[in-house]
């Protein structure tokens, strides 16, 4: 039986994309201004409360980016 990639249980029966690892670069050239940051995700196997959890933050996630979204067409449209 598999374990699950976040917590290690065993009974992991859910797959679902998680992050992986993250990088920074120091990269500073003429443009950058800065460093570079880069966030890795990959499908895992997870545990049922882990796959919960994360179909949670990506609601939360879908959520915010509507209202972003939302409020940037009202800007404009009220304008």
């Amino acid at each position: 039986m598999a374990n699950c990639y976040q917590c290690g249980n065993s009974g992991a029966n859910y797959r679902r994309t998680v992050n992986t690892g993250y990088s920074v670069g120091g990269w500073y050239g003429r443009r950058s201004g800065g460093a570079s940051s880069r966030a890795y995700y990959g499908l895992r196997t997870v545990c049922e409360e882990c796959a919960a959890h994360e179909d949670l933050k990506s609601l939360k996630r879908r959520v915010r980016l509507y209202f972003i979204i939302a409020f940037i067409q009202l800007f404009f449209l009220l304008r």
